[in-house]
């Protein structure tokens, strides 16, 4: 049953794919709006986490930003289509503006890695397919349950060029070579590793259990790391924004780089609150003895 299921699905997103941009965003903005209407545990996770980041906001902007959020996440599912079948050129083509390529092309130039660090904002896939087409990247990529959706994904983000590499020691040894030799390597900072591979930083002043590779790859190769991700637009495209990363993050003090990359994060939130994804579980594993979230959810 789960195998016909997700071929269904891999079927279904090569037929939605033939649709333009701005319906699928359409049908997305209808999704999200059925979430906010409806008691779902995507709900319940936003509403919470909302509540725990943005303390300030009256209950009336809370639930504006929720709704908004909600309808950025119908958005984000339904552009899967488009971005993982479309040819990579039409997909480039939405781009409308680039900020801070230089902060990627000028450490290239001079044979010192990159390190991107792309957080769940807007639409990472677009981020991928941009960067992957145009710099040598290597990616650490999980591989999904069903072989045919797996199947699906891994081809999707390998078209445009990037080198996708499994979470393991491997993947981690791919991704120092890479960097040692002047490339760049992608990750992403905001999802919550297994414990061994973590450290608990402040996350909207809430520990988040924190993946160390990031700092392990920088200590290790002298990597310049920058932040990335692509904003939706009203008009239906994406604006691409590359940003250096604080300089807490160059610290050999594992705490205080750890700090300094959910700092990042909650920078590019700050510009675009409705587009991060708010309905993920970043809080459920605290410290031993710490106040515990999601207990219903």
């Amino acid at each position: 049953m789960k195998s016909f299921a997700s071929s269904f699905v891999v079927a279904l997103f090569k037929v939605l794919s033939v649709l333009p941009l701005s319906v699928l965003q359409f049908l997305g903005r209808c999704m999200g709006l059925s979430l906010w209407m409806g008691n779902s545990r995507t709900l319940k996770v936003t509403q919470e986490n909302i509540a725990l980041c943005f303390p300030h906001l009256t209950a009336e902007q809370r639930q504006a930003l929720i709704k908004q959020r909600l309808t950025h996440l119908g958005m984000m599912v339904m552009e899967l289509p488009f971005v993982w079948h479309r040819p990579v050129p039409q997909v480039l083509a939405t781009i409308r503006h680039v900020k801070g390529e230089e902060l990627i092309t000028d450490p290239l130039a001079n044979n010192q890695g990159v390190l991107l660090l792309a957080p769940h904002i807007g639409n990472w896939e677009v981020v991928g397919l941009y960067l992957g087409q145009k710099y040598p990247m290597t990616s650490m990529y999980q591989p999904q349950a069903n072989e045919a959706l797996d199947k699906m994904v891994m081809q999707a983000r390998e078209r445009s060029g990037a080198a996708l590499v499994p979470t393991n020691t491997s993947g981690i040894k791919a991704q120092l070579k890479a960097l040692k030799k002047g490339e760049l390597v992608g990750i992403l900072p905001d999802q919550t590793p297994p414990k061994a591979s973590g450290e608990f930083a402040p996350f909207f002043n809430i520990p988040a259990l924190t993946a160390t590779l990031s700092f392990n790859l920088c200590q290790r190769t002298g990597a310049k790391v920058v932040v990335a991700y692509a904003q939706r637009l009203p008009s239906g495209g994406f604006d691409l924004v590359i940003e250096p990363a604080p300089e807490g993050i160059y610290s050999a003090d594992q705490l205080t780089a750890l700090t300094a990359l959910n700092g990042a994060v909650e920078q590019c939130i700050a510009a675009i609150p409705e587009q991060y994804q708010w309905e993920y579980k970043r809080f459920r594993r605290q410290p031993e003895g710490g106040k515990q979230y999601y207990r219903k959810k």
